[in-house]
């Protein structure tokens, strides 16, 4: 995300965002503590906002996406 972005100026940098899929508040957090970008200290975990939004995406995600995410993450 940026503050705003003017032709000929390189862009101010505000902050990051992510979006996923996930049945339950417990389920996103889950998936967010271990991925690479907070193990890697890249997000501020104690400054984190976890939103509930409804997604225009056209393409739905894939049912299982969650399931098979999950698991990678448990390892």
């Amino acid at each position: 995300m940026f503050t705003e972005h003017k032709a000929g100026a390189p862009p101010q940098l505000q902050g990051s965002w992510v979006l996923l899929q996930a049945s339950t508040k417990s389920e996103a957090l889950e998936l967010l503590q271990r991925d690479p970008f907070t193990t890697g200290k890249v997000w501020d975990w104690d400054e984190a906002q976890i939103l509930c939004v409804k997604s225009g995406l056209r393409v739905p995600f894939v049912k299982d996406s969650v399931q098979k995410a999950l698991e990678k993450a448990r390892g």
